[in-house]
């Protein structure tokens, strides 16, 4: 077998874990049954992954390399605001778009698995983006005296927390859950800023 056929079959059991614990949640997934949903002997799996944690901390750095790209994508805005603006509402879309694995890398589904030190340091590098345009926006004057990781973790735990009640279905219908978010995070930003602050 090749490195690139390796990868792909590496690729498609990551694909079909994340299948299964969105089909039937975490509880579900093990190596009996990812091998039978593969086509192959638990033998096999073993060959590409230790255990069922190794599987599960691959899907959970790939979420937040995933989670990177999207923000990555967003398109940059002159104005630092209307930037971090558009990047909260891409974050809501890829946690939309991906349930399971947006909770497997924020909440606790696999009890086999917990995020060593490396896995949570890794995981961070997705909020870079977020974090180039909180920089931007101090250069631009906008943001009370706050060193940039706490301001990047108020506008982060602002747009996750209303994505999370959302995905726990809080709200009735999909109108009402972007009407709270869009206003959560314009209250958010608007804590932030220096000229609100002087009010």
């Amino acid at each position: 077998m090749s490195d690139a056929e390796k990868r792909e079959l590496r690729q498609q059991i990551l694909d079909t874990a994340m299948r299964i614990m969105g089909d039937v949640g975490a509880h579900g997934l093990s190596m009996r049954r990812l091998a039978t949903e593969v086509g192959f002997s638990t033998m096999v799996l073993y060959n590409f992954f230790r255990d069922k944690e190794e599987i599960v901390a691959a899907l959970y750095l790939r979420g937040f390399t995933e989670l990177g790209e999207e923000l990555k994508a967003v398109r940059r805005f002159s104005d630092a605001r209307r930037h971090i603006e558009a990047l909260g509402h891409a974050y809501r879309r890829f946690a939309l778009r991906c349930p399971a694995c947006y909770q497997l890398m924020f909440g606790a589904p696999v009890k086999e698995f917990t995020p060593d030190q490396d896995c949570l340091e890794k995981s961070y590098l997705c909020m870079e983006v977020l974090t180039a345009a909180v920089i931007e926006g101090q250069k631009q004057g906008l943001f009370i005296e706050l060193p940039v990781e706490m301001l990047v973790l108020q506008l982060w735990s602002a747009v996750h927390g209303m994505v999370s009640l959302e995905l726990r279905g809080y709200f009735e219908t999909r109108q009402d859950a972007t009407a709270a978010f869009e206003i959560r995070v314009e209250t958010a930003l608007r804590g932030l800023l220096k000229e609100v602050a002087k009010c």
